[in-house]
């Protein structure tokens, strides 16, 4: 199976950057393997050690998706430093 996934270029501070363009987005496709374990499916990443489940196999796809794009979100500062 195949879980696209859209990844936005850093920076990504505001949905324009500094000079008015927008930031670019590109997509990536990864492989990924599913099955089933009881009632739930799992969804894993064969590219990225990166797994999710759901109750079926569309969600469990779905939330791997969700969570590949959190994990190449670029990191945003939680606590600005103080000058």
């Amino acid at each position: 199976m195949m879980v696209e996934v859209a990844i936005a270029h850093q920076p990504i501070l505001k949905s324009r950057n500094p000079n008015g363009k927008k930031n670019k987005v590109m997509k990536r496709t990864f492989t990924a393997s599913v099955w089933q374990e009881g009632s739930w499916f799992v969804a894993q990443c064969l590219e990225v050690d990166i797994a999710s489940q759901g109750e079926t196999e569309a969600e469990a796809l779905s939330n791997l998706s969700e969570a590949l794009s959190l994990h190449f979100e670029p990191p945003l500062a939680t606590i600005t430093p103080q000058m």
